[in-house]
């Protein structure tokens, strides 16, 4: 983004974030909620909206609601309602939306964003409800037809609705990171954005920085990358700045972003709720809950991402990059734990040496690979252990690292890689005899290079640590082969 329109104006962003639920059935129905079904199998009479049928509220997505709501400092209000959103789209069947409006679940929270270049910021959260979506429409299989799929139609939602309280394309990312995080952390929801678990609508407006006057808001419907998002504000930031440089008036639109073009562009006038015509849902009643119930959810709330990181920095002596890494994703603090749980030897030393294995090694192949750690083919107990004989001193880091690249292709191979150890003679040579006997050998073939150490030119040391490596296949123990070489050249 150009920098001097940041210093003449200021957005003003506020999200809208749609999360499906961990839940293995519908909110208002029996029907499973598995993604990648065939089109049209997963539906009922109920989520349909065929006339006479009647919805039965699933307790689980309430509950999980809840709890996003309790992490996130808000207000449970113990009495709310559901009410119809109404709307003609060619995917929704019912002609209308079960959410709620006007009493949510969940209100007036916040969360807290901070980074090096970010200092510690409060984001207001206005509301968490609970909501059904949509289904389908698919245009992409026909130049004339569009198709639809209602197998989504009735999967439970959680909307968390935040105030306008961002200002720029990097706070909205930290923003998202830190929510999504929560949510995994929560078992709440997979957060799989490529599946549709989690769907982003940005409302934005530009005003001049130390201005009083809010510009007009436009909304960018249905983002489903960090990526995207980041892109259609930076898009949106100049668009809506053109427009105002060149005299010309936002207009109240909804806007879809062209990720090919990386442009926003606008496909209707924005609604207003009155054009939703909420009214109170007839077939639902009240939604009560009692004190007991939020105290019940707020005790079975798990570890925290922040609490994580406390616990690793004292029970493993870990520090703040190591930790912050290590627990940024519920599934990689996870697969530490169960790889420093299969260490044989537990010291810090040897936390420190695992985390630190999976920083560097681990998280490099699943970044060049682009997967998840649940995809990753090594098992945190094969990688404990290759780990194992690394923290004994029987084999060497370079040994272990060309172990560990050959792991991912064939990871039932690696299941005892003690034995392959062996077989491969690999194990790392720490007899003290027979590295003097080296060094005395590679000394008495290099006189005038040991003369030029011994006159003060270090930098000789690395050539001739490297040829008593070179003599004993790169496996003999580095700490013993330094002893040991000291010692020669003090005589």
């Amino acid at each position: 983004m150009q920098k001097n329109i940041l210093e003449k104006y200021q957005p003003v962003i506020g999200l809208e974030l749609h999360v499906q639920v961990n839940s293995e059935s519908k909110i208002f129905c029996s029907c499973p909620s598995e993604f990648d079904a065939e089109p049209n199998t997963y539906v009922c009479p109920v989520c349909l909206g065929h006339p006479g049928t009647l919805p039965v509220l699933n307790k689980l997505p309430v509950e999980l609601c809840i709890k996003t709501g309790l992490a996130m400092d808000c207000k449970i209000n113990t009495k709310t309602a559901f009410a119809r959103k109404n709307y003609f789209y060619p995917d929704l069947p019912k002609g209308y939306q079960i959410t709620q409006y006007e009493s949510p679940l969940c209100s007036d929270g916040y969360t807290e964003i901070y980074s090096k270049d970010i200092p510690l910021k409060k984001i207001r959260i206005k509301r968490i409800h609970l909501e059904e979506d949509a289904g389908k429409s698919i245009h992409d299989l026909s130049e004339s037809e569009t198709f639809l799929d209602f197998n989504r139609c009735g999967i439970p939602l959680i909307e968390i609705v935040t105030e306008p309280d961002l200002n720029s394309p990097e706070e909205v990312s930290l923003f998202l990171h830190k929510v999504k995080q929560t949510l995994e952390y929560l078992e709440v929801s997979d957060c799989n954005m490529e599946q549709g678990s989690l769907r982003c609508d940005v409302n934005i407006s530009v005003k001049l920085k130390n201005g009083n006057t809010t510009g007009t808001k436009t909304e960018i419907k249905n983002l489903n990358s960090f990526k995207n998002i980041n892109d259609a504000i930076d898009s949106e930031i100049k668009r809506q700045t053109g427009i105002i440089e060149n005299g010309g008036k936002i207009s109240f639109n909804t806007l879809n972003y062209d990720v090919k073009e990386k442009i926003t562009v606008p496909l209707r006038s924005k609604e207003a709720e009155n054009d939703y015509r909420y009214f109170s849902e007839p077939d639902l009643v009240y939604l009560n809950i009692s004190d007991a119930q939020i105290e019940e959810l707020k005790n079975s709330l798990p570890e925290s991402s922040e609490e994580k990181i406390l616990r690793f920095k004292k029970e493993y002596s870990l520090n703040d990059y190591e930790s912050e890494i290590l627990t940024g994703d519920k599934n990689i603090a996870e697969y530490f734990e169960r790889t420093v749980n299969n260490i044989k030897i537990k010291n810090y030393a040897s936390f420190k040496l695992a985390g630190n294995w999976i920083i560097n090694e681990v998280l490099a192949i699943l970044n060049e690979k682009n997967i998840s750690i649940r995809n990753f083919k090594i098992s945190p107990e094969s990688l404990a252990k290759l780990l194992n004989p690394l923290i004994e001193e029987k084999i060497s880091r370079t040994t272990a690292k060309e172990i560990f690249s050959s792991m991912p292709a064939e990871p039932g191979k690696f299941s005892d890689i003690e034995a392959i150890i062996l077989e491969k003679d690999l194990l790392q040579v720490s007899d003290k005899t027979e590295i003097e006997e080296i060094i005395k050998k590679v000394l008495d073939e290099n006189p005038n290079e040991l003369l030029l150490l011994k006159s003060g030119k270090v930098k000789i040391m690395n050539f001739l640590t490297g040829e008593i490596m070179k003599k004993l296949k790169g496996k003999a123990n580095p700490k013993i082969v330094t002893e040991l070489f000291n010692k020669f050249i003090k005589k």
